[in-house]
């Protein structure tokens, strides 16, 4: 191994052990068992080769290194992307102004409604007008709930009158009823019932006379051939069948005057109920001639009032001077207010003069220029991209609160007219920066990007 060894490296001289490496083990047994070993001196070989300078690997890395400085060099295209917000252009607004001091009644629009010039916007009431118009219609008001009161009354009258003729007509039927059964008692159930057991006991009471009038009967009482308890029997039952015909009798008559006596009350209770009939009728015509006396009133009082919303609606009348588009909001809490005169109301603006509001990053700002064309996708799915060009950059940047990080502004005009693009609309920016910059850069800014940081 030694020549090998010279022929491979012959600047290197080989070394002999050291005396350490050459001691018996004897000694070692010798030592310590806790005296850490000397450590094991490598062999020449390994010592040969660390003493020698890695050229062909340092020259590996260095061709990567100067390759990938030269690719990062390579100059490519890059695009700026941010959003962007439709907005309306000050300069085409319609300022509608309060023609006298007066209270916004009504608004006939709605924020971001589209609107045709002459079309109505808002109704407005001077305060005297309206205190005016306040005091009739309370005062008609006051009429319109005499009137349903009276016809409440009217209500309540017929449904009695009516209520108290069907029981004048059940009245007069049981009535009617009464008179016959009285007239004719002998057709009551009862009575025929009465009659019947009277004619019963009659016969009987015939059968017991026909037995104890016979001259034989009394011979055979005094002669003792009939026990004087017997002919008793026979006088006993000949008293109470005639006791019991005179009950009956009584009972037919108490039946008479039952009906009799009500006949009287049903006779009684048709007078109230043709009093009460006549009550009810008088209260009908009163609640009736009411409605009739407060109506023609009512109808003058609606007549001034009305003259005065003409008059309201005529010369109050706030109307659009222009085709366009409501931008004011929150147009609810108008109403109600008072504007003094010259007062802003609302405003208009025309919708298909719009631009975009467009913010950029800041580590982006240095690629936006005036004339750089910017490509706008609408967020509104279905809308078709379209391409505009920065005509302003704002000197002063924008800062994020919420975000923590600054954004550069540029406006651009939007020329043509999208259908669907609304103002206040989000896009989305895609600024194609007119100048190619290196690939390193490229990706510094797109690392800045993507985990947030800024480039020092």
């Amino acid at each position: 191994m030694t020549q090998q060894q010279t022929q491979t490296t012959p600047r290197l001289k080989v070394v002999p052990p050291t005396t350490e490496n050459k001691q018996s083990p004897q000694v070692n047994n010798n030592q310590p068992q806790d005296q850490p070993n000397p450590p094991t001196e490598k062999p020449p070989e390994e010592q040969d080769n660390q003493s020698g300078f890695p050229y062909g690997r340092w020259l590996i890395v260095g061709g990567i290194l100067v390759g990938l400085g030269a690719i990062s060099l390579i100059p490519v295209p890059t695009a700026v992307r941010g959003e962007a917000q439709a907005q309306l252009t000050p300069e085409q607004r319609d300022v509608q102004h309060m023609p006298e001091t007066g209270i916004v009644s009504e608004i006939y629009v709605q924020p971001d409604q589209e609107v045709d010039a002459g079309q109505p916007l808002a109704m407005i009431e001077p305060q005297q007008l309206e205190d005016e118009i306040s005091d009739w219609q309370l005062r008609i008001e006051e009429r319109l709930a005499n009137i349903e009161a009276a016809n409440q009354k009217t209500l309540v009258s017929r449904a009695e009158i009516e209520r108290l003729q069907m029981q004048k007509s059940h009245l007069l039927q049981r009535i009617e009823e009464l008179q016959q059964e009285v007239n004719a008692p002998s057709s009551l159930p009862r009575v025929q019932q009465k009659v019947q057991e009277i004619a019963s006991y009659q016969r009987q009471l015939q059968d017991v006379r026909n037995i104890v009038d016979k001259p034989e009967f009394q011979e055979a009482v005094n002669e003792g051939a009939i026990a004087q308890n017997r002919a008793r029997e026979y006088r006993n039952s000949a008293n109470d069948l005639q006791a019991r015909i005179a009950t009956a009798q009584e009972e037919i008559e108490a039946i008479k005057q039952r009906k009799q006596e009500e006949l009287q009350q049903q006779q009684d209770r048709l007078n109230e109920l043709l009093a009460s009939e006549r009550v009810a009728e008088q209260k009908l015509v009163e609640s009736q001639a009411s409605v009739q006396n407060q109506m023609p009133l009512i109808e003058q009082m609606q007549g001034e009032m009305a003259k005065r919303q003409q008059r309201q609606s005529e010369n109050q009348m706030l109307k659009a001077e222009q085709d366009g588009i409501v931008v004011t909001p929150d147009l609810y809490k108008l109403e109600g207010q008072l504007f003094q005169q010259g007062e802003v109301v609302l405003e208009i603006a025309d919708p298909q003069r719009l631009f975009a509001k467009i913010r950029i990053r800041q580590e982006d700002s240095d690629l936006v220029h005036e004339g750089t064309k910017v490509t706008l996708k609408p967020r509104e799915p279905g809308l078709p991209t379209f391409d505009v060009t920065v005509n302003e950059i704002q000197e002063k940047m924008e800062t994020d609160e919420q975000l923590g990080k600054s954004f550069l502004i540029a406006i651009a005009n939007i020329e043509q007219h999208h259908p669907g693009l609304k103002p206040n609309a989000k896009l989305y920016a895609k600024i194609q920066t007119p100048h190619k910059i290196p690939l390193y850069e490229r990706l510094r800014r797109e690392f800045v990007n993507l985990f947030k940081v800024r480039s020092l």
